[in-house]
């Protein structure tokens, strides 16, 4: 019996937040922790995952799913109308889901939703036999998802396709065009995914234990025409971090983690993205010895704080207990011993 298993990590943005989405760099990281999807041959159409109270069977008619409406039908329905696009039978499947991304039954804002649209992508791909590579992958993902084009930055759909540490900028999208399946062989204007060597950064992840919703926030950012000024600036320290990382230059990369988060808080915004928890997670530390900015949309999920190789283990000690070290499950970074 035929089957297939894929895994894909979450994401988590080193720098580059707000301004991804209009276009502008971003350096993003994967998690360690995976989401898995696997498929298996059988007689009918059902899916089950770790998320679900009990298993959901499901009809088929012309690659269209009769089913209600449901997180993985959007993107389970578009990659089977892709299969009719290049013409390939569809074969009954069970499609079973599993996440250590909401390990412990909690929200750790390292973009799970992404990394199912990807997953689940690749995994019904393969079963059939069909063979994309990370960019196509990407594309038919940003396709699934073309509602929210001006919303979206779609860099968790790069990190779950790629599955390494990226500079990422994201495409130019005419806004008569509608995005097609017959676009993922052209080539998307302005569309930059690298990977990049990172490797062993002295950064501390903490999870604030605060889960932040990133679709209330983006919109208050972009609701307001005179975020415009801070989102060019947060590309400009995108970049030169970028730069620092490339050179190996830790003090640079700190100068310009610090005007990042400038940049991040002179955002006129509705809620403080800045929390009263990531003030208590740095209250301890000597400020100028290090330098630390939210990663995401801020108002909760997680935080960095980078320092000095040597001050590495004193700066894990001066973190609150109550707050969560991620460090081993993210690549890229310094482990936590």
């Amino acid at each position: 019996m035929k089957s297939v298993s894929i895994e894909k990590p979450g994401k988590l943005y080193l720098a580059g937040e707000y301004a991804v989405v209009k276009g502008y760099h971003a350096i993003i990281l994967p998690s360690k922790w995976q989401l898995k999807v696997t498929i298996s041959e059988q007689e009918h159409f059902s899916i089950m995952s770790d998320q679900f109270q009990s298993k959901v069977t499901y009809k088929v008619i012309d690659y269209k799913i009769d089913h209600p409406y449901a997180l993985w039908k959007h993107s389970v329905q578009s990659v089977y109308r892709y299969l009719k696009f290049i013409k390939v039978d569809l074969k009954p499947h069970h499609i079973d889901i599993s996440s250590e991304l909401h390990k412990d039954q909690k929200k750790w804002g390292l973009g799970s939703s992404g990394a199912l649209t990807i997953a689940l992508i690749d995994a019904v791909l393969q079963f059939h036999d069909v063979i994309l590579t990370p960019l196509q992958i990407y594309k038919l993902g940003v396709i699934t998802q073309k509602d929210l084009i001006d919303k979206s930055s779609f860099g968790d759909l790069a990190m779950s396709a790629y599955q390494v540490p990226l500079v990422y900028k994201k495409f130019t999208w005419k806004k008569e065009s509608q995005a097609l399946f017959q676009d993922i062989e052209k080539s998307w204007d302005d569309l930059l995914i690298k990977p990049i060597d990172i490797s062993d950064l002295p950064i501390v992840i903490v999870n604030t234990n605060q889960p932040a919703s990133s679709y209330k926030l983006v919109q208050s950012v972009f609701s307001n025409h005179h975020n415009q000024a801070q989102l060019i600036e947060i590309d400009r320290c995108t970049t030169l971090m970028y730069e620092a990382i490339k050179h190996k230059d830790l003090n640079a990369f700190m100068h310009w983690m610090r005007c990042h988060h400038d940049a991040l808080m002179n955002l006129n915004v509705k809620k403080p993205l800045f929390t009263e928890k990531m003030k208590d997670i740095i209250a301890p530390m000597h400020q100028e010895d290090i330098a630390y900015k939210f990663s995401g949309a801020g108002g909760g999920d997680n935080m960095m704080i980078l320092c000095k190789e040597e001050a590495f283990n004193s700066i894990i000690e001066l973190v609150p207990k109550q707050y969560p070290i991620i460090n081993n499950f993210i690549q890229g970074v310094k482990h936590v011993q």
